[in-house]
């Protein structure tokens, strides 16, 4: 190799003219950031949580109460009651609110299916049809154990939001709170006497009507159209020694009853009729309807119990038609609400029905 050729021949460059820092493991970098995604996103859900739930308490709840709309009253309930709780799985508090859905799905399940298999039970009793009436009897004490199971939750989300019941009265921080607490305790009241309605399969514990009549006591009576009295009232006559000595709970449901009418509201006449017929006191069962039918009849109800006294108007009518199919084998014929068989005014037009 000549001379001027070795000056031609360049020393072999580095690859690198510096070292440069390790990579980090892939896996690693991927962990961060879905940990920093499920982060932001568990703050996302839990921002929205707390703004759906306020304001479903705060707007959803009075929104229902004033409308006449039962079904629809119904189906809030029975849609949201899921929807709202899955909040409580990033840390918002669901309990509150879930009160009134609970209770609501609760009579929603009450109307759709025990109540149609009470009345199908009474039709087959009434025909002498044995297989229909066994099979009638099961379904609706299914259904009994499905109503015991969504009240029951509705008075554990009372106990969850306001702490334990039956004791000291809690703190409540507006008239919202205080509705709520109101729908605890109805719940809890028709969680006992569902249960006992399906051979107590759902379990709930029956102290808890106990619990209810004394915290009925934390509640504006005349506010929430004498609904707390009513509740307490029924606990007495329904639980062997809840009265105290002296007392009598058909009073306290009558007293009830007459601090709704003031405002236009008629629930309590509901839990009346419920105990009366429980009780077998079949002629105050019909007084309590004629006199729903009479003193609501062309009365404006409050904007808070708009949707109750339409849900009394239902209840009652159901009961109405088990007095109905009882005596006759059919239900309560239409727009004769507050009448009976035995009424002497009673004309049922069948025309509709002949060929």
């Amino acid at each position: 190799m000549s001379q001027h050729e070795s000056h031609n021949i360049s020393p072999p460059r580095r690859r690198w003219s510096r070292r440069l820092p390790a990579a980090r493991p892939l896996g690693l970098t991927a962990l961060t950031l879905i940990l920093g995604a499920t982060g932001c996103t568990r703050f996302v859900q839990r921002t929205t949580g707390n703004v759906l739930v306020e304001h479903a308490r705060s707007n959803g709840v009075p929104y229902v109460m004033a409308s006449q709309e039962l079904d629809l009253a119904y189906a809030t309930g029975f849609s949201l009651a899921t929807l709202i709780e899955t909040f409580s799985r990033v840390g918002v508090n669901v309990s509150g609110t879930a009160i009134p859905l609970y209770v609501l799905a609760a009579f929603h399940a009450e109307q759709q299916n025990t109540f149609p298999n009470r009345l199908r039970y009474m039709r087959a009793i009434y025909a002498g049809n044995g297989p229909e009436a066994q099979d009638a009897r099961t379904a609706e004490r299914r259904g009994y154990v499905e109503t015991a199971h969504l009240r029951y939750l509705a008075w554990q989300r009372a106990e969850q939001y306001f702490g334990p019941l039956g004791g000291k009265c809690p703190k409540m921080k507006d008239d919202v709170d205080n509705l709520l607490l109101t729908f605890g305790v109805l719940g809890g009241l028709l969680a006992v006497l569902d249960d006992a309605n399906a051979m107590g399969v759902e379990g709930v514990p029956m102290d808890i009507a106990g619990k209810a009549a004394r915290t009925t006591d934390c509640l504006d009576n005349e506010q929430w159209w004498g609904l707390p009295q009513a509740i307490k009232g029924a606990v007495w006559v329904s639980v062997p020694g809840a009265a105290p000595p002296g007392k009598s709970g058909w009073d306290q449901m009558n007293q009830a009853k007459a601090v709704g009418e003031k405002s236009g509201a008629f629930v309590a006449y509901v839990l009346e009729a419920m105990v009366a017929y429980s009780n077998g006191k079949i002629d105050l069962l019909k007084q309590s309807i004629r006199d729903f039918v009479k003193k609501s009849s062309g009365k404006k109800p409050p904007k808070t119990a708009a949707v109750m006294n339409e849900l009394a108007r239902q209840q009652l009518t159901v009961l109405s038609d088990m007095l109905w199919i009882e005596a006759t084998g059919h239900g309560t014929p239409f727009n004769n609400l507050g009448k009976f068989p035995d009424d002497k005014d009673t004309a049922e037009d069948t025309s509709d029905l002949l060929p």
